[in-house]
Formats: C-alpha cells, structure tokens, sequence
C-alpha cells in the first residue's frame, strides 16, 4: 500500500464520515490494518484497551481527521493531518 492510496482511503472513510455523521457514536475511532490496508470507521465503545492494542489495528480518533469550517458551521476533512498519518505507513 502507498501513502497516495492510503490518503485517498482515509479522505473517503473521512468523508464518508461527515455525510452521515448522526449515524456514529461520539467514540467514532478510524481503523487501518497495516497489513491488509484496510480502512474503516468503527465505534470505539466497542472496542476494549487490550483489543485496541494487541489487534494489529491502528486507530485514530475521527475528530483527528476534522476542521470546523467557522463560518458556515460546517466540518471538513483536515488534509494535513490525513496526509500526516498516510506517512506514517
């Protein structure tokens, strides 16, 4: 997997994210298995510390990937901080 494949991932679990925002908890953590590349959004209260630690799953608080746009109110992706994170990969 290659970081512009593993941004282009995130951006659209991100997104994904902010169109049906309601439909997550306030614990939304974004999950990626390095080994699979796989990229999802799971609730985070349904995941204890020992699963998010010993599962070979790196996760991220959703609220990480964020901006508020002040002026309309609205959320948008934080392309700096998806970027960050492809790096790291």
């Amino acid at each position: 997997m290659d970081q512009k494949e593993l941004k282009e991932k995130i951006l659209a679990e991100i997104e994904d994210f902010i169109a049906s925002e309601e439909s997550f908890g306030d614990t939304a953590m974004l999950s990626i298995i390095p080994s699979t590349g796989d990229v999802s959004i799971v609730d985070g209260e349904e995941l204890t510390e020992e699963e998010m630690e010993n599962s070979g799953t790196d996760y991220y608080d959703v609220m990480d990937f964020l901006e508020m746009d002040q002026e309309h109110g609205t959320w948008h992706p934080d392309m700096e901080a998806v970027a960050e994170v492809a790096k790291e990969y």
